[in-house]
């Protein structure tokens, strides 16, 4: 049975994505959100060359570079401020593309946007409930609102709590929490009147600093009103707080939290904290792997797949990857859906568990150490670093997927 149309489940990252390449393809797609509309800037990511390497396939590279910051290197110091090392954060030569920093809110704008544009339904408010899978019929789509829909397929692009996936495979593995906390927000340059901040915004560096319990990042981004630094904070604690206790604690607060862990760090990291006027937290959490992305005629992309501990700057980057071989594969199938859901599975899952195991490996790094374990840290990144990191950022930029 030829593919027609799919029915994608979440407009956040891989879905647009996925519809503008599966419309290349000849193959129909709409798009259906649970949120009501795209949210405002609260949180930021970085998309690595190899996932602008995707964007740019589908002629949007450009403007999600416009509406974010490039970021060619990467700064690692500790708490005092030591350089430990600094890397190349991928290079447009070698790579094709640069990395950049952006707003979740400004590349969800571009994405569904530039998937309008095109002619691609987009509908907000629409929450999946129920999921009838049948291998040789259409598969339909019920939403909370009393809304069905109807497709040859369903592409759950639907996060981390994915409903396709609880719903298609519901012996799958809940999500992990990984032991720690991302406390973070975005900082106008507006708010930074004699900030060092001011100078660090004109330059294409990501500073990533790790002290003796917790880890503090920052880089500069943009929002409308102009350039803004995005900062995060990975803080341990081993019990997962529930969402209740994440959103009671007020600003002040988690101010006074996130100045006791910082206090005395390298500058501008203080003047970050006091700046910001809302700082948002989360548990953060990664997916087991699965014993399989796909069942009849549902198959699963980026987080829903494969969600990894935010560690390798490489999640936003391999849900995009995730899109345009998915639709690559269905635009050449020869064979039973199953198949080609197998294969898209077997083509990626060993290179998103090699970078989800290293940014397990990044999170453990985040945790507290004694002196003794500072040292042994500081000397490893200032030596070894630069080589392991080289190679193996090198093998993740130079990652391609022919069209």
């Amino acid at each position: 049975m030829s593919i027609r149309h799919a029915l994608i489940i979440g407009g956040g990252l891989a879905g647009p994505v996925t519809a503008m390449f599966l419309q290349q393809a000849g193959i129909s797609a709409a798009i259906y959100e649970a949120r009501s509309a795209v949210e405002e800037a609260s949180s930021g990511l970085q998309i690595a060359p190899n996932g602008m390497n995707v964007l740019k396939a589908i002629g949007i590279d450009g403007k999600v570079a416009d509406a974010g910051c490039i970021t060619s290197h990467i700064c690692f110091r500790n708490s005092e401020g030591k350089v430990l090392s600094r890397l190349e954060n991928g290079n447009p030569q070698h790579h094709g593309a640069p990395a950049v920093t952006i707003t979740r809110s400004a590349l969800h704008q571009v994405l569904i946007s530039e998937a309008i544009r095109r002619g691609i339904p987009v509908c907000f408010g629409k929450r999946l409930v129920e999921l009838e899978n049948r291998p040789e019929g259409p598969v339909h789509a019920r939403f909370e609102d009393g809304t069905s829909a109807e497709g040859d397929i369903v592409i759950g692009a639907d996060g981390i709590w994915s409903a396709v996936r609880r719903l298609t495979m519901p012996q799958a593995p809940d999500p992990t929490y990984t032991g720690l906390l991302g406390v973070g927000g975005i900082v106008p340059l507006t708010n930074l009147a004699n900030s060092p901040c001011l100078a660090l915004a004109d330059r294409d560096t990501m500073t990533m600093t790790w002290g003796p319990a917790g880890f503090f990042g920052y880089g500069a981004c943009r929002l409308r009103s102009g350039k803004a630094m995005l900062w995060w904070s990975n803080q341990p604690q081993e019990v997962a707080p529930t969402r209740e206790e994440l959103k009671s604690a007020s600003q002040d607060e988690l101010r006074r939290q996130l100045m006791e862990l910082h206090r005395g760090w390298h500058e501008p990291i203080e003047s970050l904290i006091e700046s910001t006027e809302e700082i948002q937290r989360i548990a953060i959490y990664e997916m087991p792997s699965l014993p399989a992305w796909h069942r009849g005629r549902a198959v699963l992309v980026g987080d829903a797949a494969h969600a990894m501990a935010t560690s390798a700057g490489q999640g936003a980057s391999q849900a995009l990857e995730d899109g345009m071989l998915l639709a690559r594969l269905l635009r050449d199938q020869r064979g039973a859906i199953e198949e080609t859901f197998a294969a898209f599975e077997q083509q990626r899952r060993s290179r998103v568990e090699k970078i989800s195991a290293m940014a397990r490996r990044n999170s453990d790094r985040k945790k507290p150490l004694g002196p003794f374990g500072l040292r042994i840290r500081d000397f490893l990144m200032a030596h070894l670093l630069p080589a392991l990191a080289g190679r193996s950022w090198n093998a993740m930029h130079a990652y391609k997927i022919d069209w």
